[in-house]
């Protein structure tokens, strides 16, 4: 996705619309499968420690998906 948006050289709003519709599915999809996740898995483990901090990490995260001049 940000391959694309380098190789077409895209404006900031262009940019915008091209990871709303390309990334936002794959952080919505990301974002619901921490959800799911977080409830299954032990918290103290590896995976629930891990799955615990990026599901604190999500709005941070999804600034990527509002600015344009934030890289992935």
């Amino acid at each position: 996705i940000e391959r694309e948006i380098l190789d077409d050289a895209l404006s900031d709003a262009d940019i915008l619309l091209h990871r709303e519709s390309k990334a936002r599915p794959v952080f919505d999809q990301f974002r619901t499968w921490l959800y799911e996740t977080a409830h299954t898995v032990v918290p103290k483990s590896a995976l629930g420690k891990a799955v615990s901090y990026t599901v604190e990490l999500l709005p941070r995260l999804e600034q990527y998906l509002k600015n344009p001049r934030v890289p992935m």
